[in-house]
């Protein structure tokens, strides 16, 4: 059961919007705690040290009536912060009543020069055995913007020193790189109990990958090896805690009757119209690497695919729709989805297999009616050098990608190259348009003006996926340095406005809103509230068919707000809402929820 707790004198708003393209610096994680008297404490996390943190509030109208500016020490640190609202207002007096909203713009006057890194890199918190996935809600109405999500696919210690096993499954991070709730035991998803990871994928792909779908559900994946005895592949989402409760199996992991093993899975749409995603390898050989014919965990052919998941809430049987088959394309592995629905995909393959128009690095295809249509590939060469190992010298420089993502505000597709050591670069960027190089770096290495440092670890040739977070930051896994780690761009000064994730709402009462059932309703409703009349608590339930944005506003005979109930991105599922009309007075009041197009209204009566 997931419980979300509102205190009206701290209206709860679960609302994010952005500003500024060009920012690599953020706040996430904005909570305000008010408990009837000021001061208000305003607390949120940044994800790297910023030169400035305005904090501005303001009234119901939109006009700003407080700013809280900061420059040093607490507030503009890396990791948290907290800052205390006393209440006044800048044209004098203070604020008695109304509801008041909250944004917080971050500022780096200097910004990066080159791709430096940022990230917590602090034991045991940075250090994977062998991480293969990597993730970032970048969902701008979600309470877990920038939270970032890293696999285990094989369980293990890293040799970094202070660091811990860490076992297969899904781990759970801070924007910044520590581990969510300050320890092991808290990212650890508590999901992973649910799944059988150590008796899945046993060589090295339980879970293999990550992604996060609009309706902020993580699906983590299966892929298998050669060295597997038995085969598995399949797919399970959870909430954005991955909480036990939460976790189901879509994909089964053992019956592969209507898919294959997984190497990459994105999801698109919500509710009805949900689409699942997929790479999956199509024959004998399976695996993460396609190294030579005689390599353990190398994988021959596979293909992109689809499954029109809809409102399913438990496994999926139906047989999917291959969107570019393995006679089109021998080997892709990993794919994204821009905002347009345009379709990127990478290959892995050496120059003595590549041929043009099938076996080439990164591509872009047009999928709104099929057979796709490719829009450009990257040649053969159109990498950097790689610097590959002796047996491999001939290989094509634009080959043997195996990680891909997207920075839409930017116009960059970055791509990961294995067995690529340090100096040479093994994270390129391409533009999405024209699939033209823009640049790249060593994912082993630290640059900062005219001073590289290289990184612990090695020169990570195993780097397995990479993911742009919402502000254009490179979140890189690598099973060589055994690390999780974020990049900065060359971006120079940048800014970042993360608006209204909660609101303040004086003079109300307490409320809280409660999931009853996960299980998907059939169509969305509003039920009349009981007891009815009541005083002063009443609840009132409502169900929703797919996920959306809710809100639950409480108004009186006069038509004047009194109340917000709920203002949050919520699951489908059906809800109950305990109301506390305490501070009202008696007489008729309506209750109004709007949930998408689905709008409906209701009477209750208070009598005190």
């Amino acid at each position: 059961m997931k419980k979300y707790i509102f205190f009206f004198l701290l209206g709860i708003l679960i609302l994010f919007s952005t500003t500024n393209i060009k920012a690599n610096v953020y706040a996430s994680a904005i909570t305000v705690t008010y408990t009837g008297t000021f001061p208000a404490s305003i607390s949120y996390n940044l994800n790297q040290p910023a030169t400035q943190v305005i904090i501005t509030i303001s009234d119901i109208a939109g006009t700003n009536v407080k700013t809280i500016t900061i420059t040093s020490g607490n507030g503009v640190n890396v990791g948290f912060n907290d800052v205390n609202w006393d209440g006044s207002l800048d044209g004098g007096g203070s604020a008695t009543s109304g509801v008041w909203a909250i944004s917080i713009k971050a500022v780096d006057a200097v910004g990066s020069d080159g791709y430096e890194l940022i990230s917590y890199e602090t034991s045991p918190d940075s250090w994977f055995w062998s991480s293969s996935g990597v993730a970032s809600n970048k969902n701008q109405n979600s309470p877990y913007f920038g939270m970032a999500y890293v696999t285990e696919r094989t369980g293990g210690t890293s040799g970094h020193p202070g660091a811990i096993l860490t076992q297969k499954g899904l781990y759970l991070f801070d924007s910044f790189g520590k581990y969510y709730g300050g320890q092991q035991n808290s990212a650890y998803a508590e999901g992973n109990s649910v799944i059988p990871w150590a008796t899945l994928a046993t060589d090295e792909g339980a879970p293999f990958g990550v992604t996060i779908g609009p309706d902020n559900r993580v699906y983590t994946f299966v892929l298998s090896s050669n060295r597997d005895a038995v085969k598995h592949g399949g797919l399970a989402v959870g909430d954005a805690l991955w909480t036990t409760g939460s976790v189901k199996t879509i994909l089964s992991f053992n019956d592969q009757s209507n898919h294959n093993s997984i190497s990459d899975a994105i999801v698109v749409g919500t509710g009805a119209d949900r689409i699942l995603y997929t790479v999956e390898q199509t024959s004998i050989r399976t695996g993460s690497d396609d190294d030579s014919r005689t390599d353990g965990d190398g994988f021959d052919t596979s293909h992109v695919k689809r499954y029109a998941l809809g409102n399913t809430s438990g496994l999926f049987t139906g047989p999917g729709e291959v969107v570019i088959p393995s006679s089109v394309m021998q080997q892709p592995f990993r794919i994204e989805i821009d905002s347009s629905g345009y379709l990127y995909v990478v290959q892995q393959s050496y120059d003595s297999l590549a041929r043009a128009n099938n076996l080439y690095g990164l591509s872009k295809w047009d999928i709104s009616t099929l057979p796709a249509t490719e829009m450009w590939h990257v040649g053969l060469n159109d990498a950097p050098d790689h610097f590959d190992s002796a047996a491999n010298a001939n290989n094509a420089r634009a080959t043997n990608f195996n990680g891909l993502t997207l920075d839409e505000p930017r116009g960059i597709v970055y791509i990961t190259r294995k067995d690529a050591e340090r100096p040479a670069h093994n994270v390129i960027a391409y533009n999405m348009a024209t699939g033209a190089l823009m640049g790249s770096f060593a994912s082993g290495e630290s640059v900062v003006g005219s001073v590289t440092t290289n990184l612990s670890g090695g020169g990570g040739s195993s780097i397995r996926d990479v993911y742009a977070d919402a502000a254009g930051n490179i979140m890189i896994v690598n099973s060589s340095f055994e690390a999780f780690r974020i990049f900065s761009p060359p971006d120079g000064p940048n800014s970042f406005t993360t608006t209204s994730p909660t609101k303040i709402d004086i003079g109300n009462g307490v409320t809280d809103v409660e999931e009853i059932s996960s299980g998907l309703p059939t169509k969305f409703s509003l039920e009349q509230n009981y007891p009815n009349p009541f005083n002063p608590s009443t609840t009132i339930n409502f169900s929703i068919s797919k996920s959306e944005f809710v809100t639950m506003i409480i108004y009186n005979a006069l038509g004047q707000e009194v109340a917000t109930v709920v203002n949050e991105f919520l699951n489908a599922g059906s809800y109950k809402v305990n109301f506390n009309a305490d501070k009202l007075a008696s007489g008729m009041y309506l209750y109004k929820i709007t949930a998408g197009k689905f709008i409906s209204t209701k009477k209750m009566l208070l009598l005190k």
